[in-house]
C-alpha cells in the first residue's frame, strides 16, 4: 500500500498538489495544538494505571499513509517482535517519541475519559471552544486530503485503463 501511494505521488506529483497542501495545513494545525494537548496529557497520563498507548495503535492505516506521503515523510517499519497489547513502540519515558503530526491519526486523537476530564478542568470556556475548533479544522483538512487523493487517483487509474 505505502509503495503504490508513494509511486503515485512521485509519478504524478503535480496532480496531488492540493492533497499535499491539505496535508501541510493539517500538519501546521496539529503542531499548533500539540503544546496544549501535551499540557493536558502531562497531567492526566502520569497518573494513569491503564496505559492506552499500546502497540496496536502504532500502525499507520491507509489515510495515515496518504498523509505522511503527501508530507514527504517516511513511515517506520512495523516491529513484528512487539505484541499488539505491549506498550507502543513509540512510547518513551516522557511520552511519545514522535512528533504529534507524525503519529497514526487514531493514536493522536484518542482522548480517554481521564484526559477529557483534565481538559474540562484545565481549559477555560474560550480555550475549550478554540481547542474543539482546531480539532474540527484538522479533521476537515484531513477529510479533504483523503477525498482529493481518492478522486485524483481514481481519475488517473481510469485514464490509464482507457484504450
Amino acid at each position: 500500500m505505502q509503495g503504490s501511494i508513494r509511486s503515485l505521488f512521485s509519478d504524478q506529483g503535480d496532480a496531488f498538489a492540493e492533497v499535499s497542501r491539505s496535508a501541510r495545513q493539517a500538519e501546521i494545525l496539529i503542531e499548533t495544538i500539540s503544546p496544549l494537548i501535551e499540557a493536558f496529557t502531562s497531567a492526566a497520563c502520569r497518573l494513569c494505571t491503564a496505559v492506552c498507548c499500546i502497540n496496536r495503535h502504532s500502525r499507520f492505516d491507509h489515510s495515515d499513509v496518504i498523509f505522511m506521503t503527501a508530507l514527504g515523510k517516511d513511515i517506520p517499519e512495523e516491529d513484528p517482535g512487539i505484541a499488539d497489547t505491549d506498550a507502543c513502540r513509540f512510547l518513551g519515558m516522557r511520552g511519545c517519541v514522535r512528533k504529534r503530526s507524525q503519529r497514526p491519526y487514531r493514536c493522536t486523537w484518542f482522548f480517554c475519559e481521564a484526559l477529557m476530564d483534565q481538559i474540562m478542568q484545565q481549559a477555560s470556556s474560550a480555550e475549550y471552544r478554540k481547542f474543539i475548533e482546531m480539532l474540527q479544522d484538522i479533521t476537515t483538512n484531513r477529510i479533504a486530503m483523503i477525498r482529493d487523493f481518492e478522486t485524483i487517483s481514481s481519475r488517473l487509474f481510469s485514464c490509464r485503463k482507457m484504450p
